[in-house]
């Protein structure tokens, strides 16, 4: 049988969905503490990242070579808003995201999460 690249594509595109819908279905855990083992997990780490070279690099570059007035615009406030509604988020889901012990047993108890 012939095998053509659209019926390659559907199949990759249908086991990905199927993945994405099984990593959903497993990011809560136990207590309503996030599973660190999830896709969701790893590309909202990606965005922290992300924001974080955003505010080292492009920050310190706008204050010291744009105009004042530039950096109180709309969308300057706007990006701004965005990071901190990023990091705020950052925040409280390290506070509810569970993580492997030493012995690679996954800790869900918001108090030990807490504390570590």
């Amino acid at each position: 049988q012939r095998v053509t690249w659209s019926h390659m594509k559907s199949t990759i595109l249908k086991e990905w969905e199927n993945q994405d819908k099984a990593n959903l279905n497993n990011l809560l855990l136990e207590g309503g503490v996030f599973n660190p083992t999830v896709r969701v997990v790893r590309y909202w780490e990606v965005l922290v990242a992300t924001s974080a070279a955003f505010v080292f690099f492009i920050v310190p570059f706008a204050i010291a070579f744009q105009p004042h007035d530039a950096m109180g615009s709309v969308n300057w406030w706007l990006g701004s808003a965005l990071q901190d509604v990023v990091f705020i988020a950052d925040l409280l889901m390290n506070f509810n995201l569970a993580y492997s012990n030493r012995r690679s047993f996954l800790v869900i108890g918001r108090t030990k999460i807490a504390r570590a």
